[in-house]
């Protein structure tokens, strides 16, 4: 049988959750069945050269900005030539709006996106409206959270048989609990006696880095031998270090920059932190649970549906620096706590969100789109 051909659209492979999940998923797609393919709108990103290794195509048309009309002839000649059967955008933006667009204009059998956030921010209320528009033209909206199809439902209007709610996933045999990490703390700073406490999240104001900051000069108060990790980079790296430096705790936060060694990271960890004011469904705590690691996160979007206060972690109202580092401090007080959470976190990821049955269930809604684009022709 001759497999289906997927365009996957989205903005650039940069680092990020949605471009990891996205690795997943090609790396475990039954390519018997499925040949991906990828089209990043503005350049390939540093992530192309490894989707290359797993022998994907990545092409990048190079965009100038949200409204180069050069996308749709050079879109175009790709679904053409790759002959595709199933073009999959990958955000709520641009990318979401082009690839339904050309997918419309060829009349692409299937069309589907995948959104991972909620909400949009005002300055892409134009490409907001123009999204609406396509609706009733894309086959399935992706939804990565129950949270986030809540809202897709009552927020956007969108129809729910329209809606499909695939969780993030995770390799979870990537992260064995058992493995010992190579990384010595000394290398990267952290006294050898000091407890660690990480945040792996770009450097994005929505982050809220400045909370995780107050927070961390609020243990340091109580438990002096304590390090903070600060794992990512982006846009918000100089006013995190300027806050660093405001609260003179420079010895102790240290900030590493982007890291393609994850579970290494993670392994150092004593607890696991997301400060958010917003999330959908995050891979940060996947992964942190799949080291068994407690995790302290903000109460938002679908971030309740895999952490259970008390039970594998603590949830914290957002913006909350205090609500933050009591967390915090609950389990560098007790340890065997953390390390119970830690152990009913990675059982829950490996229940609920293994990457063979997701991957199954994501395979399963592409097959039965092309019968039913099938029968309609």
């Amino acid at each position: 049988m001759r497999a289906y051909n997927i365009l996957f659209v989205l903005t650039e492979l940069f680092v990020g959750g949605a471009q990891r999940q996205l690795y997943r998923i090609i790396a475990n797609l039954d390519r018997e069945k499925f040949n991906p393919v990828i089209c990043c709108l503005k350049k390939e990103g540093i992530l192309a050269e490894d989707f290359r290794r797993l022998g994907i195509r990545v092409t990048a048309i190079n965009s100038r900005n949200k409204r180069d009309l050069r996308v749709i002839p050079r879109l175009l000649n790709i679904l053409r030539k790759e002959e595709i059967h199933i073009i999959y955008t990958i955000g709520a933006g641009d990318s979401m709006f082009w690839g339904r667009l050309c997918g419309v204009i060829l009349n692409t059998p299937v069309r589907i996106s995948s959104v991972h956030r909620i909400g949009y921010p005002l300055h892409e209320k134009t490409i907001e409206f123009l999204n609406k528009l396509l609706v009733p033209f894309t086959d399935r909206i992706i939804a990565v959270a129950e949270a986030q199809r809540k809202y897709l439902v009552e927020k956007e209007g969108i129809s729910e048989d329209k809606l499909e709610v695939i969780y993030n996933t995770i390799d979870i045999d990537r992260y064995r609990i058992d493995s010992q990490s190579k990384l010595d703390k000394g290398l990267l700073g952290i006294p050898e006696d000091d407890k660690i406490v990480g945040i792996i999240a770009s450097l994005r104001p929505d982050k809220r880095h400045d909370i995780f900051i107050k927070a961390a000069a609020d243990v340091l108060d109580v438990f002096p031998h304590t390090s903070f990790l600060i794992v990512g980079d982006g846009s918000e790296k100089a006013n995190i270090e300027s806050l660093i430096d405001r609260y003179d705790i420079g010895a102790k936060v240290h900030m590493v920059g982007n890291r393609d060694d994850i579970p290494e990271i993670l392994s150092l960890l004593d607890i696991s932190v997301l400060s958010s004011e917003h999330e959908v469904f995050p891979n940060t705590i996947l992964e942190s649970f799949a080291m068994g690691k407690p995790v302290v996160a903000t109460a938002v979007g679908g971030v309740p549906e895999i952490v259970y206060d008390g039970y594998n972690g603590f949830l914290v109202p957002p913006y909350d620096h205090i609500a933050l580092s009591n967390a915090i401090k609950r389990i560098l007080h007790s340890p065997t706590l953390g390390q119970r959470m830690g152990e009913e976190g990675r059982r829950i990821v490996a229940e609920r969100f293994n990457i063979e049955s997701l991957i199954k269930k994501r395979e399963a809604l592409f097959s039965s789109l092309i019968e039913n684009s099938n029968r309609r022709r």
